[in-house]
């Protein structure tokens, strides 16, 4: 085989087309099936020339098939790329893949074919040089392996392995470097022993080179001789008779490599050890094996990824080889040589894209492809920043419900509307059925009064723990409600805690400037506390515990319960118990005289009711008299009993215990147990020297204090202050900030310490006019508030206003010194018809209730431009190319360059230009630029295939319609329009029968929207033809075989026809090209001339040439009788 066609043992071609090329420098090899003489395996490669998938195939031929054998399987895929380079033991086939350092040995037995096993080994044989997938690999004695490996100008290699006959690995990597960067090394194979490597360097043609090395004990190459050739040497090989061949190309002979396996002796060469059959010349190849690449290109096509305009369009180019270059027309005048590029289109719309592939090996193919490039969705109809004012607000993503929009937001919607109530920052992304997709971003602030009054509250009745809410935000409008009642309309609204129930405290506040409002609401939810009564009897006499007591558990309103008590009085009476409901009565018995106190709670809810008693076991006048009527305090005097005595006050409400005093004589001070007390009822207890006691009950009224109330509206002033006013004379200030007060703390107004944050101020005020009264005034003392605001990139799609400072703030903004009402929170959306409009953000402290406004600044929106670049194709005909830049904006500049070098004048949309470059345009606009790219490539002409003139016979007396006419075909283009003799014919198809003279033109464009005019002269030449009967019969009864006579087409009547016998003797003459022999001696029926052969002689001259002359037409016709 030469790896193409099979020959069986006689030399006879029994198949061909079994997949290798025998242009491969080992194109097949043949090995047997272990265990069956009449089968054999073929494998074959392909020649790396760049076009090819270089393949490795195999054919089974069966020596039981048909005479002398045939092919039981045939051309059947092994793998693809690989180099020419193959080689075969008993058990393995060992090939090499093409751009890696990859073998494969594929195991042969009984079973067939078995699976790779790779061997990582070795340099690269790179796709970057198809020499380095030429040449040999031989297996040679004790399983050695050379390869040989050669990069032109560069280096030449062999390199060395070891098979391991067992598992198909090789190992022991060694390199032989001839140290001769000219030629190619190509042949390679070892001694029959296994000492010596020999290989051959061909030249291009000449000189080659014959190397020899030896293998010393370790199996390291030693250099031994180099012998020149003045011929073009190409494989080496074994032969059955054990002899090493060398082919020479051209040569008639083959070389003979006498090995010698002593390696301390030289081989020899001889050019003409063996005499080829006669008429035989070597090549270069001997008997061939190749190996081949894994990953076969698959090209030549390509595919396409992005097919939204704004995005970047990637195209993936699939070559036929590694060698393969690329020319890329994107249809929109963009170009590129890589074979994975991306473009991006300035515009929607379907465009041809033309990938060209050529290569050094003769390749030259373009495939064209349809791409449509998709128009995003309209943008979301989401505005940049949205306030909120009055409530949730609604962002819509599709306002106009533009149909196949599906929406993503960033919170996981996918409805086409979200509904927000706090502040958040969220976008959206709107994808079109065609996945083209665009996103909108919007920030959610909040301008509405911020309210907090805190959380939901459970209390006991008469809980005194919080008696009014705050709604902040001075100076806003209020209106509260109690359980949808209207209540207070002012900051504050007071907390009734007497009555239980559950009540809905909501408040709407106001901004009056924006009106903006927030409603706020909490739930106090107030339980019932028990009802408690205790009665009494008191002791018989001193000292006797006779005395009762009776803890009466009433039903309450709402109901509640069960209940646990306890009583505790003196000397550690305690007795309790739980799980009591009411109305429920407990009996306390042999009690001593004295106060005690009940502790009653509800174990639901946990409310307590605390009353107190006493018991008397003597009689004593007590007379308390009030000495102060604002702290409260009295002088008690008693009469009876024996002094001295201890005194005990007692809250009757709570059972908070004051003393006892130590043993005091009357009158006795309450101040000396009980400094101050709050108003209320208490038990005044008195224990006299002898133990005995007796109370009173006290009613604490206290008189009413001075009223006065702090303002704080001067903290919005460069030097804060603070001002109390009403019934009060004096007051005193203190803080718990040190330094937060500047200079005096007395009198009604203080100075306060910019920036002192968050302070609590006490103030105590006297007067006449009542007692004296303190109270604490906690505030945000505010540093100096500078508002100011930022905008955001003016060349961005949204531009947005920011105001500073942030906090507790609610924010107005005026545009050129009016108030915008829709502009609302610490940041606003501007558009383009706010571009240079001066801006001031007023800042209102919710807490302080301090406005204060910015400076004025001017604000610059220019928007986001947008830059497209395309052009019409720049065909290499030095025609000028136009560029087309495209925007969205108005009142733009242009800058164009061309590899990034100004081009000077150019400042308009539009350029006319004639070089090959990377041109880039930046649209300018306010400060604000964007550029746009596009590589230009000359773009090949299309070369039409007219013939440059054609010869056409429209004569009437020619019925020949293939001479009449002629079929114009220029080729196969994309279009294609007709001219003849500079005039239009109208006819854009692609084949014109032209069947008139003339010059005909053909404007042809190629795929890459290029266009050039093919021309052909279409002549109108009859050439002469004379058409007569090889025989005729004078009797026969077909009259028109009766005489001889011609057709004569295009010729004068300058005519003669010379008939002459086998003697030459003239027998018939006419002038007349209508003329007819009948057979006779000068046409005399009289004479007739014996049958036989005549010749005869046509002198004429066409009527198209006549200045060609005479012509003559010779022949002859048989005389039949």
């Amino acid at each position: 085989t030469d790896g193409d066609k099979v020959f069986d043992k006689t030399d006879t071609e029994i198949d061909s087309g079994i997949g290798g090329d025998p242009a491969a420098s080992q194109s097949a090899i043949i090995v047997p099936v272990p265990g069956d003489e009449t089968l054999y395996y073929i494998f074959t490669t392909q020649a790396v020339n760049g076009t090819g998938l270089f393949e490795v195939r195999y054919s089974l031929f069966d020596l039981k098939l048909g005479l002398n054998g045939g092919l039981q399987q045939k051309n059947v895929l092994l793998f693809s790329r690989s180099t020419e380079r193959i080689t075969a033991n008993e058990r393995w086939v060992i090939v090499h893949e093409y751009g890696n350092n990859v073998f494969r040995s594929y195991p042969i037995s009984a079973d067939g074919i078995g699976q790779p096993v790779y061997s990582e080994i070795g340099s690269d044989h790179s796709f970057q040089s198809a020499v380095n997938a030429e040449g040999y690999m031989n297996l040679g004695s004790g399983n050695q392996i050379a390869v040989t490996l050669s990069t032109p100008g560069i280096s030449n290699f062999v390199e060395l392995f070891v098979l391991d006959d067992s598992t198909g690995v090789l190992s022991n990597f060694r390199q032989i470097d001839l140290n001769e960067p000219n030629g190619q090394v190509y042949g390679v194979e070892f001694s029959p022993g296994g000492n010596k490597i020999f290989a051959t360097v061909k030249g291009s043609p000449t000189p080659s080179a014959i190397f020899e090395y030896y293998l010393d004990s370790l199996s390291r190459p030693v250099f031994k001789q180099r012998i020149d050739q003045n011929l073009e040497l190409g494989a080496i090989q074994i032969g059955p008779d054990g002899q090493i061949y060398v082919a020479i190309n051209g040569s008639n002979t083959l070389g003979i490599i006498q090995a010698v396996e002593d390696t301390t002796q030289f081989s020899t060469f001889n050019p003409s050890g063996f005499a080829l059959l006669g008429g035989t010349n070597s090549r270069l190849g001997l008997p061939n094996f190749i190996d081949q690449n894994s990953n076969a290109f698959g090209g030549p096509g390509f595919t396409v990824a992005g097919a939204c305009l704004g995005d970047t369009t990637i195209f993936e180019g699939v070559a036929t080889d590694a060698i393969d270059n690329f020319l890329w027309s994107f249809g929109d005048g963009g170009t590129s040589t890589e074979d994975s590029t991306s473009h991006v289109y300035a515009a929607a719309g379907v465009y041809t894209v033309s990938m060209r592939l050529t290569n050094r090996c003769g390749l030259d193919t373009t495939i064209v492809r349809q791409v449509e490039i998709f128009a995003p969705p309209a943008p979301p109809s989401i505005p940049g920043a949205i306030a909120l004012c009055t409530g949730a607000v609604t962002l819509d993503a599709n306002i106009p419900n533009t149909p196949g929009i599906r929406h993503t937001w960033s919170n996981g919607a996918t409805t086409q509307t979200v509904t927000l109530n706090n502040p958040a920052s969220i976008s959206v992304t709107n994808t079109s059925v065609n996945g083209c997709t665009s996103t909108a971003q919007t920030i959610v602030v909040d301008n509405r009064p911020p309210v907090d009054l805190g959380p939901d509250l459970t209390i006991c009745e008469d809980d005194n723990s919080i008696t009014i809410l705050n709604a902040q935000n001075p100076g806003a409008t209020y209106q509260w409600t109690i359980n949808g009642v209207n209540a207070s309309t002012i900051q504050t609204q007071g907390v009734d805690v007497t009555t239980p129930g559950i009540f809905t405290y909501e408040v709407t506040v106001t901004d009056p400037f924006t009106t903006c409002f927030t409603v706020e609401d909490k739930v106090i939810t107030i339980n019932v506390s028990p009802a408690v009564t205790l009665s009494q009897t008191d002791p018989t006499s001193c000292g006797t515990p006779d005395g009762t007591i009776t803890l009466q558990l009433n039903p309450s309103v709402p109901p509640a319960g069960p209940y646990s008590y306890s009583l505790t009085g003196p000397n550690s009476f305690l007795q309790q118990d739980a799980d009591l409901n009411a109305p429920s009565t407990i009996p306390f018995t042999g009690l001593e005289a004295g106060t005690y106190s009940a502790f009653v709670r509800d174990q639901i809810s946990n409310c307590p009711s605390s009353p107190s008693i006493f018991l008397a076991d003597v009689t004593l006048t007590i007379t308390p008299t009030v000495t102060d009527p604002c702290i409260v305090a009295y002088s008690v005097t008693v009469a009876g009993g024996t002094g001295p005595y201890q005194f005990t006050l007692t809250d009757s409400g709570t059972g908070q215990v004051f003393g006892p005093s130590l043993p005091s004589t009357s009158p006795f001070l309450t101040t000396a147990i009980a400094p101050t007390l709050p108003a209320g009822n208490y038990i005044l207890q008195i224990e006299d020297a002898s133990g005995c006691i007796d109370s009173q009950n006290i009613a604490v009224t206290p008189n009413p204090p001075v009223t006065f109330t702090v303002d704080a509206s001067d903290l919005c002033d460069a030097t804060p202050s603070l001002t109390a006013s009403g019934t009060a004379t004096t007051y005193a200030w203190s803080t718990n900030v040190p330094g937060s007060i500047v200079g005096a703390t007395n009198g009604a107004t203080i100075q306060l310490l910019p920036g002192a944050g968050v302070v609590t101020f006490t103030v105590t005020g006297s007067g006449p006019a009542g007692c004296p009264f303190t109270q604490d005034v906690t505030i945000d003392v505010p540093a100096t508030i500078v508002p100011t605001f930022t905008q955001s990139d003016a060349c961005a799609d949204q531009v947005i206003l920011t105001a500073q400072p942030s906090g507790s703030f609610t924010y107005r903004w005026y545009a050129n010194g009016s108030v915008t009402p829709d502009a609302l929170g610490q940041s606003i959306n501007l558009t383009s018809v706010d571009n240079g409009a001066s801006y001031v953000v007023e800042v209102l402290s919710t807490v302080t209730g301090c406005v204060i406004r910015s400076a004025p600044q001017t604000v610059s929106v220019v928007g986001l431009i947008t830059a497209g670049l395309s052009g019409t194709p720049a065909c290499d005909d030095d025609q000028p190319f136009t560029l087309t830049a495209t925007t969205n904006t108005t009142g733009e500049t242009y800058a164009w360059f061309r590899d990034n070098v100004l081009i000077t004048g150019q400042n308009t949309a539009t350029i006319n230009q004639t070089a090959a470059g990377i041109y880039r345009v930046e649209i300018s606009k306010s400060g604000c630029m964007t550029p746009a790219q596009i590589q230009v490539i000359k773009l090949p002409l299309p070369q039409g295939n007219l013939p440059d003139r054609v010869i056409i016979c429209n004569d009437p007396d020619n019925a020949d319609p293939e001479t009449s006419t002629v079929d114009l075909d220029p080729g196969a283009f994309q279009t294609y329009d007709w001219f003849k003799n500079e005039l239009s014919l109208a006819y854009t198809d692609r084949v014109l029968t032209a069947d008139s003279e003339g010059f005909y033109d053909v404007d042809v464009t190629n795929s890459f929207g290029c266009i050039s005019r093919d021309r052909t002269e279409v002549i109108n030449d009859c050439i002469p033809k004379i058409v007569a009967p090889n025989a005729f019969r004078p009797t026969s009864g077909v009259s028109d075989n009766k005489d001889f006579f011609a057709y004569t087409f295009f010729i004068t009547d300058n005519f003669q026809v010379l008939i002459y016998n086998r003697w030459g003797e003239l027998v018939f003459e006419s002038k007349d090209k209508n003329f007819k022999w009948n057979g006779g001696y000068n046409n005399n029926t009289g004479q007739p001339l014996p049958p036989g052969t005549y010749a005869y002689v046509f002198k004429y001259e066409s009527s198209f040439r006549p200045e060609k002359g005479t012509q003559e037409q010779r022949g002859g016709v048989v005389l039949i009788r």
